[in-house]
């Protein structure tokens, strides 16, 4: 499979822009989570490109989520690529993390 060959001007793109991208994500994997539940009927085990509160794409690799959530969307597009799968909620007290 050939490399994507997007132009990004990320490293270039002030802390504003910065701050925009990374509460476009945070706010999309929040999303995300929130439709885990009813995602796991249809989509269990597979890797999806999560856009907007939707699934915009499904796939079988993880590789090739990314790839189709580049094409689609762009290096910054906000969007969240992920594995469909039951999670477990990971304790993280101060007595845990800090011994």
């Amino acid at each position: 499979m050939a490399p994507l060959n997007f132009e990004s001007n990320a490293h270039q793109a002030g802390p504003r822009s910065r701050d925009a991208l990374f509460s476009k994500v945070l706010d999309e994997t929040r999303r995300f989570r929130a439709a885990l539940p009813s995602l796991l009927d249809r989509h269990a085990g597979q890797w999806v490109v999560f856009k907007d509160g939707v699934v915009a794409s499904v796939h079988a690799s993880m590789d090739d989520a990314y790839r189709a959530g580049l094409r689609a969307f762009g290096p910054q597009g906000g969007h969240v690529v992920d594995r469909v799968q039951r999670r477990a909620a990971i304790p993280a007290t101060a007595g845990v993390v800090f011994g």
